[in-house]
Parts: C-alpha cells; structure tokens; sequence
C-alpha cells in the first residue's frame, strides 16, 4: 500500500482540494475532507494516482509546452516519473522522445543540463512508499545562473511571468490604471525639496514600505548607497517587519510569502480566511475545488475560478540567490518549493504534483547564448516585443507599490522640480570591471546635463530599490554587464549608454543593444568602446571566475594578453572573455563626449515624438483590415464593375498610421487587393486598386460566360492583408 503524507505546508490545502485529485471522485469531497482532517495518511486506493499529460502542437520544439497530472519525483533514483495506469493518457507528445528531449526546463534553448525527461513506472510497482502529495498548480523551473541579474530576469523572471499569464493567474494581471497596493511615492522619484536647501536629497525603498532619506554635501553628486540600509529577508536578512505579524496575530501557513498574504481584519481565524472586503461573508468567499484559500485574493469583480494561485517548483539545487525577491513576487500566494526540500523527505519518499506545468513561455526571450554550435546574439527571428517586457515592468511596479514613471520631458531646466525629478544614473560596481575615473565621469555629466548624477552601486540595493532608482533616469551610463537588464526600468524617453572595456566589440555582444531595439518606442541606445589598452587594467592574477588566467598554460595566457578583440563565442566561461570583461576602465571624456552628444539626439528626437503622441501609442502588434462590406459586381456590356464599402474598422485600426493616412502615401494608404475569376475556371486575374470600385474590361479577362468577384483590403501596399469578403457572381445588368 502506498502511504499519501501531507506537507505541514499543504496540509488545510489538500483538506480543501483534495476532492479534486482525480476525475471521478468530486462527489466523494465531503468523505475525503473528513478522512484528511483525522490523519495525515491517507491509503493508495484513496488517491489512485495515475499520471498523464497533455501537450500542446506546435511546430516549433523550442515553444513546446506540456501540462501533467500526478507527475511524481523519486529522490533515489533523482528522477521524474510518469505513474501508469489504466487510465493514463499522453496526448501530444512525440513518438520518441529521447533522440532530442521534447521539453525544457528552462527559456535557455539547446543546453543539455535544461532538458527534460521523465522515467515509467507501473501503479502497480509502487506499493510500500510514501507519496507527499502537492495539490493545485504547479509551474517546475530550472534557474540557469541565479547569481546573475541578466540572466534571472531574461531567462528566469520575464518567461515564467508570461508562462503565469498564459495559464491564466489573475495575479499577474496589471491595468495601465491599477493603483500601487502598498505605497506610493511622491512625484516621480519621491519626495520634493522645500526652500533653498542645495543638498540633494535622495531616497530609497525600504522593505517595509518606509521611506528613508539622506542627504549629500556635494551638490553634483547623490551617490545611491545601501551601508545602512535595511535589505529585505530574501536577501539573507531578517527584517523586524515580520515581528509584528506574530503567528498569533497573523497565523498562515508556512511559506507563505510577506505579509500581504494574511491580510485581514483582527480577529479573523487563521489561513482559512480569504482576504476579502471588509463585511464580506465567509460563504462570499467560495471556490471551486483543489483552489487554495489563500487564492482568494483578486481585482474587484473576479472570479473565484480566474484566480487560481500556481505554485513555483525550482528543479535544481542552488542557493536563493541575490535576486531571489522576484521568483517570491511572482509566486504571489503560491509556494516557493525546491529540490532541497523534496530530496529532504527521504529517498523513498515519491513528490507527486497533481497539476505540473513544463515548457516556459520563450516568447519574451530575445537572445542566446550559443549553445546551439554558434556564438552567442540575438535570437534569430525572435517573437519578442516591448509589450512581453513592459508588461512585466508595470507589474513590478505595481507589486511593489511604486507608480508609473513620468515620460522623459523634451528639455530639462535647472528648477528644484527638474533636479528632483530627474537624475543621471551610472550603473557601477564596487569591486569589478570599476570605472577608474568615477567621480570624474559623474562631475562631466553633471555639468553636462545641469542634474544631479546618482552613482548606483547594485551590490548594495535590493531589486526593489534598484527599480525605484531606475525610474528617475534620464540617461543611464553603465559599463557592459548583467545590471544593463535594469534599463528596462527606465521611463519612456530614456536614454542608455553603454561602455565597453577594451577588446570587446560593440557589435558582437549585444543584449542590451537588443533589447533597447525592442523598446526602441520608449529608448534609445548607444555604445562607446574603450580602444585604448593604456586606459584599462587586467587582473591575470584573480580566480578564473574573474578573469584569472593562472591556471592556464603560459602560452595560452600570453596568447591572450596579447589579444585586441575578443570574439563572439559561447557563454559564459571562456578565459579571454572573462579577461578582458573583468577589466577595470578609465573612461576617456572626450571620446565619450561625441558617443554622448549622438545619444542625446537621438533622446530629443523620441521625446518629441512621444510629447506628440501623447497617450495614442497602439503598440507595434499588425492590425489588419476587416471585409470590405456590401460588395457587389455587375456585368455591364463589355466590361465588369465591381463596388464595396470600406472595411468597418479602417478609422480604428489606421489610428496608428493617421499621418501617413493624412498624406495619402502609397506606402500606407488604404489598398484593395480584387479578384476576378471565371466561373467555370481554377485561375483569376489580380488587381490592385485604392478606390472602393474597379472597372475591368472583358478582354483583360479569361473568357467565361460568368464571372466571380473577390476582394479584400490592406493598410499599405506591404502590408499583409485582410481577409476576402464573401465571393459575389458578376450579375448581367
């Protein structure tokens, strides 16, 4: 017999769902809530597990995607593994599923280490273990690099955020108007001056919501550090915010991420307590079943059934990481489970997960990292789009409580409301790849710009206030690595400017160059490249992680100091990329003055353009054109007419293209594609026409005793059009 055991964290959620564990056994939830209330143990044919699965068609192997039911991990042999039974189902899932793994763990595409596969076992063969039982929903993860902000949020953070989307959480909805749930800050960037005072001030987000402000002497300079900063637990801290949560006043199950998961009013009981509006009944708050309690929080007007919470399932070992903040915000109230705490249960203790998600969403990914036998770039033909990453952003501002950033304005003035407001930002580090001439740097933009220049050292700030900073720059100016990912933070206007230590090329090494391409609505982007070796210094005596070439042969080392470009290769451990990425830099100004001086047209030049827009920006989605209306087509004497009203949607549709519509450009005016075919024949003649009528002569025609008439519209003569209003016969007039 097979043992079901419960985890202290799932114990009143299994209470709860376990009558949705199998299809069959709905009517028996009342018995089964029962039997679970009494006792941790519950018997195999209780449960009856059976895994299958079901997988979605696609051409593509790399947008794969398969849902599981009862799919269970055996910690001894350190695999998944698919339970058969009589009632088992695969659906979608290749006829050989080995010669290239059919799914992923991970967005990373082609690495082996992220593949995943599963191992068949018989119902049967299992009697004597244990199963711990996971109900709900469940996404499994496998994190490529957490140590590496780049790589969270681009491999990890915005594919899991649109793999939750996909699945339908109402967590990870966000309006353009939702309000912040837990502060707001003042203005754009916090709190305004007062008086006369010349020091700037400049604030931060603490973990517990509180503002917290210092000030600076130096009028030129606001250099964001964290040395007394609170940093939130995630970050290996314990904050005092939780002390007053008591379990006795806010009780919750364990794992249960921050406290806005217990909100409710005192006295309340514990987990089984929705959040809910106050006065509203414990009846209003019921849900279909296998839904955790704590699932009940949602926008006004949700349903109990669009707000299922998922849990978060990290198949690998790692430690947390410093960016480990985001994995909890995105888990709202679902669970944060790990291979360490499965692997704890014992060796001959199964996992079973009733609902398991595998295949992230890739959508929003824009580059690789040569791991399918060419350097690393850009993802060739990439479906990513501004939309995949700003949707994200708003929903991080929203869930840490902070508001949308103001647009970049067209020009700056020197008034305390501009010097608050907007900032010029260097991502900068404490140890690697410095900026040797720092204050310098910060000294030239300041007088550049007439703004105070904040120096944001991303060792020492949390994710949440690494983001609070990034929405008061202007222009951010960062040595090329992974906290460029932060510039999707930027408001709309910004400008982002990357450095490049010497030997490493501009054009070969490109990911944020990428992305600023993607949100090329919203920012622009330039590069300046350090090509004189005098100005840098290595560091041949550091570990190899850091760029250390000790432990090669002395040929090998010379080989690469020697080396004045480094090329594009794979990631992420190659010697005389890591030599020469782990360079420290002196910026030469007056070469950065011209790479600047491009950047801030270009910046003037979209800020403009996004003062004109006002808020009437569409996205850059194709939007088609409907079927043109009530065609007609006649046959008069020697020739046919055709006649049609424009599609219904041409005034909302071409609001995005409205002056090149004014215009009457060929290139974007409205254009009717017409065919007219012989009844009696396979072929047609093809016309182009801007007029909603066309005359054609009988002889231009393959001769028939009938003609058929189609026609459809396009928004541009490159443009793919719509669809083909339904064919009418040519009548004879």
């Amino acid at each position: 017999m097979i043992r079901i055991l419960l985890t202290t964290s799932q114990w009143m959620v299994a209470t709860i769902c376990v009558s949705g564990i199998m299809e069959g056994m709905r009517d028996k939830s009342q018995q089964q809530r029962v039997a679970t209330e009494s006792s941790t143990v519950l018997g195999f044919a209780a449960l009856n597990i059976e895994s299958s699965l079901r997988c979605g068609v696609n051409a593509e192997r790399r947008d794969q995607s398969c849902v599981f039911e009862n799919l269970c991990y055996w910690p001894r042999y350190d695999s998944f593994v698919f339970v058969h039974g009589e009632d088992s189902v695969q659906s979608g899932m290749p006829r050989d599923r080995f010669s290239e793994a059919f799914l992923d763990l991970s967005s990373v595409d082609k690495h082996n280490n992220m593949y995943f596969e599963f191992s068949d076992v018989s119902r049967h063969a299992l009697a004597g273990l244990n199963v711990v039982f996971q109900a709900g929903q469940h996404v499994l993860l496998k994190r490529f690099h957490p140590d590496n902000i780049m790589h969270v949020l681009h491999d990890d953070i915005l594919p899991l955020y649109h793999t939750l989307r996909r699945w339908g959480s109402c967590r990870h909805t966000v309006t353009n108007n939702q309000p912040p749930r837990e502060h707001e800050l003042g203005g754009t960037c916090g709190p305004r001056h007062s008086g006369h005072d010349t020091s700037q001030q400049v604030w931060s987000v603490q973990s517990d919501g509180e503002h917290k402000t210092h000030s600076s002497t130096d009028p030129s300079t606001s250099t964001l550090h964290g040395g007394e900063q609170h940093v939130p637990p995630s970050r290996g801290h314990t904050s005092q915010q939780h002390d007053k949560y008591a379990s006795g006043t806010c009780d919750r199950s364990p794992g249960m991420p921050g406290i806005e998961a217990c909100d409710r009013s005192p006295g309340m009981p514990g987990i089984e307590a929705c959040d809910r509006s106050p006065g509203m009944s414990d009846e209003a708050c019921d849900r279909s079943p296998g839904m955790a309690d704590e699932a009940c929080d949602r926008s006004p007007g949700m349903s109990d059934e669009a707000c299922d919470w998922p849990s978060v399932v990290f198949v690998d070992t790692r430690d947390h990481g410093p960016w480990f903040e985001w994995l909890q915000m995105l888990s709202g109230k679902g669970l944060l489970i790990s291979m360490s705490d499965i692997n704890s249960r014992g060796a001959d203790t199964l996992t079973c997960f009733e609902h398991a998600t595998i295949g992230l969403d890739k959508t929003s990914t824009w580059y690789q990292y040569g791991f399918d036998s060419g350097p690393q770039g850009a993802i060739p033909d990439s479906n990513a789009s501004a939309a995949h990453i700003r949707q994200f952003v708003k929903f991080a501002y929203v869930s840490y409580g902070l508001q949308q950033p103001g647009k970049v304005p067209e020009s700056f003035s020197s008034s305390i409301e501009h010097r608050d407001t907007w900032h010029t930002c260097i991502l900068a580090r404490k140890h690697t790849r410095l900026i040797l001439n720092e204050q310098e740097l910060v000294s030239w933009l300041t007088e550049r710009y007439s703004l105070p220049t904040d120096v944001i050292y991303i060792e020492e700030k949390s994710p949440q206030e690494l983001i609070a900073a990034m929405r008061c720059c202007h222009t951010l100016v960062g040595m090329h690595g992974s906290a460029l990912i932060l510039a999707m933070f930027l408001p709309p206007g910004a400008a982002l400017l990357e450095l490049f230590p010497f030997a490493i090329a501009a054009d070969k090494f490109t990911p944020y160059k990428t992305m600023a391409g993607l949100l090329g609505d919203y920012l622009v982007y330039d590069a300046w490249v350090n090509t004189n070796e005098r100005l840098t210094v290595t560091h041949a005596d550091r570990g190899k992680e850091l760029g250390g070439l000790s432990h090669l042969p002395a040929s090998e080392q010379n080989q690469i100091k020697r080396s004045s470009l480094v090329l594009p290769k794979p990631c992420c451990d190659d010697p005389e990329w890591l030599y020469r990425i782990y360079q420290d830099t002196t910026i030469d100004i007056a070469s950065l003055s011209a790479a600047v001086d491009d950047l801030d047209e270009a910046a003037e030049q979209l800020r403009r353009r996004l003062a004109k827009q006002g808020e009437s920006h569409t996205g850059t989605l194709p939007m088609f054109l409907d079927r043109p209306g009530d065609v007609s087509c006649q046959t008069r004497g020697d020739g046919i007419l055709g006649q049609w009203k424009k599609p219904w949607n041409v005034d909302y549709a071409m609001l995005r293209n409205a002056e090149h519509v004014a215009s009457n450009s060929e290139e974007n005016a409205i254009w009717y594609e017409v065919w007219i075919q012989g009844a009696s024949r396979a072929d047609y003649k093809a016309f182009m026409t801007q007029a909603v009528s066309i005359q054609v002569q009988l002889a231009e025609l393959h001769n028939d005793s009938s003609y058929i008439l189609w026609v459809r519209a396009m928004s541009g003569l490159e443009a793919t059009p719509g669809p083909f209003a339904s064919a009418v016969f040519c009548l004879t007039a």
